[in-house]
């Protein structure tokens, strides 16, 4: 009778994870609108069913609950980031995002926190530990098996143990078998998904915490034989090997484009959290003057985190490992990389054959650690590297920012950000030194990083606020309603903003735009600093830099902190697959393209002198398009994206934070639409419709089949010296 009464309670201590762990799982489906289960939930059956049988064979009842409470409170854990991520980013967790660990606390606000997900789990938690310790309680404190006991445990845990392993296994055979007739295996196969993650959200949505868990973690111990890895260098060698130029490919002959700007200088400015709203012709005319006067690109897209948006501008790729840290599991001497198709390396081969030379430098006013920039970017090809700490000692000795406390003092915190103006005014001879052959100059801004929902001290300094405020004037009250937030905005700006297709917001989010518009004015001056810098110097050879200098300006991501994008685009903030949300400037002033574009042939897309430029861009098309204009015979075959300037020009998109986006599309895996422009109401709608789908899955299907060989380049360091 006390035996039975023991095994009883290991029964319900089992039974009760189990529960909990079913629990857990389905008010994250709830949570994430992804139904109840996944898809598969065999592989969730599965590992539970493994988890309960090591379970049965802890010895003492106190460890069984241990190891239970362990394992459910990092499945609850879990569950309230992928949440919080989910709602903020559309991206769930990986483990490679540990190496994050300090840039995630350093951006980390408990604004962030999804709190009913975090309340639902803790009352799951709090229910299984309150039963688990009752459990304890009663009876006897610890078990006295008797050796047919002990042994009928030990069949239990084999028994669960094989069933569980047994499920998970037919689970994957199914999957091999289910989708042998495929059109594409990198959407279409389950089986393909399980085994690479390629699309985050639908590997959890298919097969579960357990199963997409259990398989990260594998796939992050890098455990690979010997004859795997030489089979896939191999392989990618031979990729390497026969790549082919654009001069091999035809893509430059009779191409007007092609080596156009050839020895002009570059300078590459990634603004961060760029939106075309940023601009007006009164508060920020130095980005008002490139809207008119550089080649505007109003259908790019861009939606990564700022290294990755970063890295694919220097690299022209990217490894879905989305640290800079991590490129090379296999090799984690970052000091070894070699990567000479980076657009800094590129630029130095070209120059070295023709007996040039190149400055390459970087420039960001945040901190060098911050994603591992300062180890790293030198391996891309820079040359020299300037970071906030350099910022800040050299700003500090600056006579025209004395008694300007707020313009040199270091950040106290993530959110204070410093100001882009102090960077551009410190360093414009280093980001445009005019007595160098040629140059070529990265940017990355931080003024107008989010939140939005608190004013800055630094910007109050200069008086942006009170530029942007005079803009601005009191509504009429109108009743007790009435708020400090009611604004009408001055004509102008309204105009600006309902032109382009944005919704002046109100209440809080009004205030979300003013505290974001005044960090554009101060990335507008710096802009200006840069403007006005090569318009009154000269290059070695007496021409106005500004006249040879290719100036690329673009944004790493939309304002997704606060929901700003969703509230000036007028869109739910639950909205992350309206592709508008992903619409950013890309702008490109160059004096002999701009020239050349404006006289080109008009065609019914193109009226005769225009600036503006409506084929599909994204991220991946910067380096090829800049390498293009400087004649530059690279490799397509290792770069995602192509030139703009050529035929077949549109990329697939895939977002390491996920989503796989066009003008028209937005899906995780291009088979199931989550958001369309295009009709579906008519016959010609519906004609249309499956054209263009047909050329996105085409398009995002090739990216799969480059990215193979990418993600083994960055993995085994394959052009490592």
């Amino acid at each position: 009778m006390e035996q039975n009464s023991q095994l009883k309670k290991d029964y319900l201590i089992i039974a009760t994870f189990i529960l909990a762990s079913f629990a857990l799982e389905v008010s994250l489906f709830l949570f994430l609108g992804f139904g109840v289960l996944p898809k598969y939930f065999l592989f969730d059956f599965g590992f539970i069913l493994i988890i309960s049988g090591l379970l049965f064979i802890t010895p003492a009842y106190k460890t069984k609950v241990a190891i239970a409470i362990t394992i459910l409170s990092l499945q609850a854990i879990i569950n309230c980031v992928n949440v919080t991520l989910f709602n903020i980013f559309g991206d769930i967790f990986t483990f490679d995002m540990l190496t994050l660990g300090n840039e995630a606390a350093a951006a980390f606000s408990l604004k962030f926190i999804q709190w009913w997900s975090v309340i639902v789990m803790a009352l799951i938690l709090t229910a299984a530990i309150v039963a688990f310790v009752f459990f304890l309680k009663s009876g006897n404190r610890k078990p006295n098996y008797s050796q047919s006991i002990s042994l009928f445990l030990v069949l239990t845990f084999i028994f669960s143990f094989a069933c569980g392993t047994g499920i998970i296994k037919l689970q994957k055979n199914y999957l091999e078998t289910a989708y042998a007739d495929i059109n594409n295996e990198y959407f279409e196969s389950d089986s393909y998904l399980y085994h690479n993650l390629n699309v985050k959200i639908a590997a959890l949505k298919k097969f579960g915490t357990f199963g997409l868990y259990m398989t990260d973690i594998y796939q992050s111990l890098g455990i690979q034989s010997a004859a795997q890895i030489k089979a896939e260098q191999d392989e990618t060698k031979n990729y390497i090997n026969n790549a082919k130029t654009v001069t091999d490919l035809g893509l430059t002959a009779g191409n007007n484009y092609f080596g156009i700007s050839k020895t002009n200088n570059i300078i590459t400015i990634m603004v961060e959290s760029f939106e075309w709203f940023a601009i007006d012709p009164e508060l920020t005319p130095n980005l008002y003057w490139l809207y008119t006067n550089a080649l505007n690109f109003q259908n790019f897209y861009a939606r990564n985190k700022t290294n990755v948006s970063e890295g694919i501008g220097i690299l022209g790729s990217y490894s879905k490992d989305t640290q800079f840290t991590t490129f090379y599991r296999a090799n984690s001497d970052v000091g070894s990389l070699n990567l000479p198709f980076s657009l800094p390396n590129m630029l130095k081969s070209q120059a070295e054959t023709e007996g040039r030379n190149v400055t390459t430098a970087y420039f960001h006013d945040y901190y060098g650690y911050f994603y591992g920039r300062n180890t790293v970017l030198p391996s891309f090809g820079f040359d020299n590297c300037t970071f906030l700490e350099d910022l800040i000692t050299k700003a500090a000795t600056d006579p025209d920012l004395a008694g300007k406390p707020q313009a040199t003092d270091k950040p106290t915190e993530f959110s204070d950000f410093f100001l882009d103006s102090v960077l551009f005014k410190e360093y414009i001879s280093q980001i445009a030194p005019a007595n160098t052959d040629q140059f070529y100059s990265h940017v990355t801004t931080v003024s107008m990083h989010g939140g939005y929902d608190f004013s800055r001290p630094r910007l109050e300094a200069e008086g942006y606020y009170d530029q942007v405020l005079s803009n601005l004037t009191m509504a009429a009250p109108t009743g007790d309603e009435a708020t400090d937030n009611d604004y009408t905005i001055t004509s102008s700006i309204k105009k600006w903003l309902a032109d382009n297709g944005y919704t002046l917001p109100s209440g809080d989010d009004l205030e979300k735009f003013i505290n974001y518009k005044a960090a554009a004015l101060d990335t507008d001056k710096a802009i200006g600093i840069l403007l006005d810098y090569l318009r009154t110097n000269t290059d070695k050879d007496g021409n106005a830099l500004i006249d040879v200098t290719t100036l690329i300006v673009y944004g790493d991501h939309n304002t997704y902190m606060t929901s700003l994008s969703n509230a000036m685009k007028n869109l739910p903030e639950t909205d992350l697959f309206t592709t508008e949300l992903y619409r950013l400037p890309l702008m490109i002033y160059d004096k002999a393209t701009v020239n050349q574009y404006k006289s080109d042939t008009a065609t019914a897309e193109k009226p005769s002198g225009t600036n503006i430029i409506t084929k599909s861009a994204t991220t991946f098309s910067i380096v090829p398009t800049v390498m293009f204009m400087h004649g530059i015979d690279y490799k397509p075959d290792f770069y995602q994206g192509a030139s703009l300037f050529t035929e077949n020009s549109d990329t697939g998109f895939i977002s390491i934070i996920g989503g796989i986006i066009d003008e028209n599309f937005f899906s995780y895996d291009t088979i199931d639409i989550l958001y369309s422009k295009l009709k579906k109401s008519t016959p010609q709608e519906i004609e249309i419709y499956n054209k263009a789908l047909k050329h996105y899955q085409k398009i995002n299907v090739a990216y799969y089949e480059k990215q193979i060989h990418l993600e083994r380049i960055y993995k085994y360091n394959m052009f490592k010296k």
